[in-house]
């Protein structure tokens, strides 16, 4: 129901990390293939995303942060956008998906820092998850007050 009040593409429950081994350059080629498709210019999202921390925790550089992805939710078309698929493509190209093993979430996640906006983004706030040892609590369940 938050995506279709918001009109987001895509949904989300928490953050993770990826190691800088599991990572590195990621964010770079993505970079290059989102200001390729552009003509140089980095869209307002990213620096939404990236520089003010949406994604990590240091100003100006990711930190590997990603949108944890055992549990998301995600309009297809968006995916299948002629400049998703360009980013995606690049990638390929670029043939680390095999040599480095870049994970679906963190590309994902760059994909969206870079091409979406901030309303594309809805964070499931109000869903109890565990997996693991990921437990999220429900904001609504964690609160002691009365509604």
């Amino acid at each position: 129901l938050a995506m279709n009040a918001t009109g987001g593409t895509y949904g989300f429950l928490a953050r993770a990390v990826e190691p800088p081994s599991l990572c590195k350059d990621l964010h770079e080629v993505v970079r290059a293939a989102a200001e390729g498709l552009r003509g140089g210019q980095i869209s307002s999202s990213e620096e939404l995303l990236v520089h003010r921390g949406l994604l990590g925790r240091q100003q100006g550089r990711w930190d590997g942060s990603f949108f944890y992805n055992n549990f998301e939710i995600s309009h297809l078309p968006f995916w299948r956008l002629p400049a998703q698929l360009e980013i995606f493509e690049a990638l390929e190209r670029n043939g680390s998906f095999l040599s480095r093993r870049w994970g679906d979430g963190p590309v994902r996640t760059l994909s969206l820092a870079f091409r979406g906006t901030e309303r594309d983004l809805v964070r499931f706030a109000d869903i109890p998850y565990w997996h693991q040892n990921l437990v999220l609590l429900s904001e609504r369940s964690s609160d002691p007050s009365p509604q």
